[in-house]
């Protein structure tokens, strides 16, 4: 069975987009799993918006149970101890993407022990959106992991590492090597060893899936249309043709910077809107979250 697992923190509207736009594009059977870490007062980041006040009103937790959706509560040691998920680290970093990691090593840690008969599970960032027609083990073939590759580099040093990128990647728990599945950020040295922090090469959400690939380096790399990169006349390089009535809204973003797209575009068909969580409290958020939303409707119908 294909499960597609997702970590939210406020808005229970991603929610509800993420399953009607599913429901529509996804070509095979699948369950939706969302993890709710909305409830977590360590994570900052979760009490940006009040879910009463905008939209459909409700909680992640109504939603999903108006949805059908299973849900799995993020227990709070997750923030509170975070070598509870990870292998390497055991102090709290107060930043919005070690508490990213933390939530979504838990999710991938309940992937282990609940769906490990899955055939492939999917993790799609809160944020992010099926927007054509997919066939996820279509796209899959024969590989084991999918995902976008990041590489950083030490230019003191010309060390580079790439690791996975944690907002979309796909893969088949039964030939998965668990002992090495971590998505934790970390710091690596040039002799390609965990360091201290900031005392090498910093990576973001993923750095840790370095090991995994230093030891499989085969998976599908998923090239995509980066934040920043591009625009309408774009969108068909990498062979996708995105709908126009989503186009028109990015041509709307007021996070565009000289005409290229904010948001992002990647394969076989997910939009990447960035930023949904508003961690980095960008003051006209709501505004591009209606436009968003609008957009989104059109494609329901």
């Amino acid at each position: 069975m294909l499960r597609i697992i997702s970590v939210h923190i406020n808005d229970s509207r991603f929610v509800y987009y993420q399953k009607k736009l599913l429901d529509k594009f996804i070509a095979d059977p699948f369950e939706f799993i969302v993890f709710d870490d909305s409830g977590n007062s360590r994570n900052t980041y979760a009490k940006n918006i009040d879910p009463s006040k905008y939209g459909l009103g409700k909680s992640i937790s109504e939603i999903c149970n108006d949805l059908g959706v299973t849900r799995v509560n993020v227990p709070p040691t997750v923030h509170e101890n975070p070598s509870s998920v990870h292998p390497y680290r055991n102090q709290v970093i107060d930043h919005p993407g070690e508490w990213c990691a933390n939530s979504l090593q838990y999710a991938i840690n309940y992937c282990k022990e609940n769906y490990s008969e899955s055939d492939i599970i999917v993790n799609i960032d809160s944020d992010m959106f099926p927007v054509i027609p997919l066939d996820i083990n279509e796209y899959l073939g024969e590989f084991n992991l999918s995902g976008s590759p990041q590489i950083v580099k030490n230019e003191s040093s010309n060390t580079s590492i790439e690791y996975i990128w944690n907002g979309l990647f796909f893969f088949r728990p039964k030939n998965i090597d668990w002992a090495l599945f971590y998505w934790d950020t970390c710091d690596i040295s040039d002799d390609l060893k965990i360091t201290t922090r900031f005392s090498g090469i910093h990576t973001d959400v993923g750095g840790l899936m370095f090991f995994y690939l230093r030891k499989y380096p085969e998976y599908k790399k998923n090239h995509h249309l980066c934040s920043g990169a591009w625009s309408e006349k774009d969108s068909l390089s990498i062979g996708i043709e995105i709908p126009r009535v989503l186009l028109e809204s990015l041509d709307k973003d007021p996070r565009n910077n000289n005409g290229l797209y904010y948001s992002e575009f990647y394969p076989p068909g997910f939009l990447h809107y960035r930023a949904g969580g508003n961690w980095d409290l960008y003051k006209d958020h709501e505004k591009r979250k209606e436009n968003l939303f609008k957009a989104l409707d059109e494609l329901i119908k």
